[in-house]
């Protein structure tokens, strides 16, 4: 996962954020990492837009797939 800690500090202050079909992507225990680095890039009234695919067949094969790359 990008770790949003380790770009430079003029990178932040943003109006809006838009993330599509990204978060399905990080583990579990690490969407709440995620989703916080994201809002302290955010201006004080900034946005976090977020799509989320839904589950299905495809999405399902993808993460399973993604996850066993990810351990090896």
């Amino acid at each position: 996962m990008l770790n949003l800690e380790s770009l430079p500090g003029e990178w932040s202050n943003y109006d809006l954020m838009v993330s599509a079909s990204m978060l399905e992507y990080v583990p579990r225990e690490e969407l709440v990492r995620a989703l916080s680095q994201l809002r302290s890039r955010l201006a004080s009234n900034g946005v976090l837009l977020l799509f989320v695919t839904p589950k299905n067949w495809i999405t399902k094969l993808n993460l399973s797939s993604h996850i066993v790359e990810s351990s090896t």
